[in-house]
């Protein structure tokens, strides 16, 4: 029994390491990243974990951020969160749903879209409480 135990922490380790040196969870040098989550309400939260490198790129990077003659400004929210500047790391956004989702697939495309607005140089890691994660097919 304790030759399994030391094997089984053996092949933990290594899984661990595997998954540390895959390039899915390497971070890019000036990849804007968030963490979001659904809150088991009828919002999804996320986080600024690390800013854009450079904010006013990322704002000339969003069509949306440049409107037509006449159009209204974007709030002053919606921009803080295209410029991902360091004064935000760490600050909660809350994203209405209105609702409960029913595809979960769906919820994080929101959430990708409602802080990365399409720039390429940003990610949105969405995260599941284990609890969560046991229960999907």
């Amino acid at each position: 029994m304790q030759n399994l135990a030391r094997e089984l922490t053996w092949v933990l380790v290594f899984v661990a390491a595997v998954v540390a040196a895959s390039p899915a969870f390497a971070e890019a040098p000036g990849q804007t990243r968030w963490l979001c989550w659904y809150n088991q309400d009828t919002t999804v939260r996320c986080v600024l974990k690390v800013a854009a490198m450079d904010a006013d790129a990322a704002e000339r990077s969003v069509a949306i951020a440049r409107p037509a003659a006449g159009a209204q400004p974007l709030p002053g929210n919606v921009r803080e969160i295209i410029r991902a500047e360091q004064a935000i790391v760490g600050a909660e956004v809350s994203i209405p749903m209105f609702s409960h989702p029913e595809d979960p697939a769906l919820m994080e495309q929101l959430a990708d879209f409602a802080m990365c607005y399409g720039k390429p140089d940003c990610t949105v890691d969405f995260w599941r409480p284990a609890a969560i994660v046991a229960m999907l097919d």
